[in-house]
This record gives C-alpha cells, sequence and structure tokens, in this order.
C-alpha cells in the first residue's frame, strides 16, 4: 500500500497461541493416570512418576514464558516500525 508501512504483530500472537495449544493438549496427558496402569510399584515408581509431573510442570511454565515473550517481542517491533514508518514518511 502506497504511503503507508505496516507490520503485523498478530502473527506473533498466533505463534505464540499454537506455541501454548501445543503445550495445553499434550500436558493433558495424565501421567499420573498413565503410571497408575504401568507395571511395576514401589518408592522407585512412585519417583520416577514424581519426576515425571514434575518436569512436565516445568516444561509447562516455560513455553508459556516463552509464547509470552514472543507476543511481547511482536508488540515492541510493532510500535518501533510504526514510529519509523512515520518518520520515513514525514507524519
Amino acid at each position: 500500500m502506497v504511503g503507508e508501512i505496516a507490520s503485523d504483530s498478530s502473527l506473533n500472537d498466533e505463534a505464540a497461541s499454537a506455541l501454548v495449544g501445543g503445550e495445553e493438549e499434550y500436558a493433558s496427558l495424565s501421567f499420573e493416570s498413565l503410571a497408575a496402569g504401568a507395571p511395576g510399584s514401589g518408592p522407585a515408581h512412585d519417583e520416577v512418576v514424581a519426576d515425571v509431573c514434575a518436569g512436565m510442570s516445568s516444561w509447562e511454565g516455560a513455553v508459556e514464558r516463552d509464547a509470552k515473550a514472543l507476543s511481547a517481542i511482536g508488540r515492541a517491533f510493532d510500535q518501533e516500525d510504526q514510529a519509523l514508518a512515520q518518520a520515513i514518511l514525514g507524519g
């Protein structure tokens, strides 16, 4: 479009949503229920289940932080793009 320079920060939001959506789908598996039906028992079995669940929780938090950062980066680039476009176009 002549006379306008624009970026699309919604693409970053879409990527962030896809990242979180994939994580939520994967995390929706109940490792506790899967482990309950798995062969083996005792402290070693329970420790492995607890470690897997703790790891999934940490991974979930990391994905959510990354998604928020991705959206924030998109907004920051969009704001900078707008300021530069106004300067270039004499606005």
